[in-house]
């Protein structure tokens, strides 16, 4: 069921939510060196409100052994970035190993102006000095204080969040060689004065899927070409990250991803049987579905929500009166009375509209 996909980039409307009874490893605010969370290396600076580097070769922070990374290394890292300027990059390292290399996942090529950001996000794998990119998106908008997030999945998918938005997966398993396991840090590079990294952390991965839907809550109605679907919201598990979106798929391919639990079907063929599956996410891509049978029409009916004048209908009349032919409403306007004294002109007109 899952939607293979021709590029690494897939943008998403996903909602903000709360935290709630997630537990992160570690939540520091960078301003000054804790060396009970962090090991820092390279060309460093705690500026007492971020953790920076203005060199190119960079600095990176390791957390130390006390934070319980498990054997399967899914979890995810957390950034909130200060970009007040153009340049530098921000980088998160995800199994990585010390004696063979690491993935990353780089927020770099910053061009600020003004209020307007933006910036490429590049996904690479470093082995031995020699660095492949996995996947990349260009243009990805930013701004100062956004939060970049990494989220490693057991099965090898690594996501990516700016703010609200969702980038992946990117598989990789798919890339031979291939880090089963590795730690987890962060860094930052060749940044400008006022650019860096503001608060850190560092979490497992939530396992435990989104509260269910029931299919009993699942309803449909067919229309005139179409089929409307709702269901009962569902919530993320008290301890998740938040949920995240609704995926919707008729027989088995993909057809939208909503905010809302809510769709209009408007591809369907008279007299044609259809099995939807709504599939809910967490953000940290757990998923429960629930099916769904609904048969379009076989005769037209008219969907009542239909109104008035619609810019794609097909329409009827030789008088001027707009008939549409798909719900039947009519809007007609005739002119009664119309009177003109020095150079000031009125027209009474009578307007009929069936909606």
């Amino acid at each position: 069921m899952r939607r293979r996909m021709a590029c690494w980039a897939m943008a998403l409307l996903a909602p903000a939510a709360a935290s709630g009874a997630y537990t992160w490893w570690v939540d520091q605010y960078l301003g000054t060196y804790n060396t009970y969370y962090w090991y820092a290396t390279g060309y460093w600076n705690f500026t007492g409100t971020i953790f920076t580097s203005s060199h190119p070769d960079g600095a990176t922070l390791l957390p130390p052994i006390n934070v319980p990374i498990t054997s399967d290394t899914a979890y995810e890292v957390s950034t909130q970035l200060f970009i007040s300027a153009s340049g530098g990059g921000f980088i998160h390292y995800v199994r990585s190993n010390s004696h063979e290399g690491s993935y990353t996942v780089a927020l770099k090529d910053i061009t600020k102006n003004g209020s307007a950001c933006q910036a490429n996000l590049v996904a690479s794998r470093v082995l031995l000095g020699s660095v492949t990119e996995l996947g990349r998106v260009d243009g990805v908008a930013c701004r100062d204080w956004v939060e970049m997030r990494t989220v490693v999945t057991p099965n090898h998918l690594l996501y990516v969040y700016l703010d609200s938005t969702l980038y992946g997966p990117l598989d990789l398993a798919a890339h031979i060689p291939f880090f089963p396991t590795g730690g987890l840090a962060i860094g930052v590079k060749s940044a400008p004065i006022g650019n860096g990294i503001y608060r850190a952390r560092l979490g497992p991965k939530d396992m435990v899927a989104p509260n269910a839907i029931p299919a009993s809550s699942v309803i449909s109605q067919p229309w005139q070409g179409s089929i409307d679907l709702a269901w009962q919201g569902s919530t993320d598990d008290a301890n998740g990250r938040g949920f995240l979106d609704y995926e919707v798929y008729r027989n088995g391919s993909y057809m939208a991803t909503l905010k809302e639990p809510g769709f209009t079907d408007q591809t369907v063929a008279a007299g044609t049987q259809y099995t939807y599956t709504i599939v809910a996410r967490d953000q940290h891509l757990n998923t429960t579905s629930v099916q769904h049978i609904a048969t379009a029409l076989a005769n037209a009916t008219v969907n009542p929500r239909k109104v008035g004048l619609r810019p794609l209908g097909t329409y009827w009349g030789a008088a001027g009166e707009n008939i549409d032919m798909g719900s039947g409403n009519l809007n007609y306007t005739v002119g009664v009375l119309g009177a003109k004294s020095r150079g000031i002109a009125a027209r009474l007109a009578l307007s009929y509209n069936s909606q």
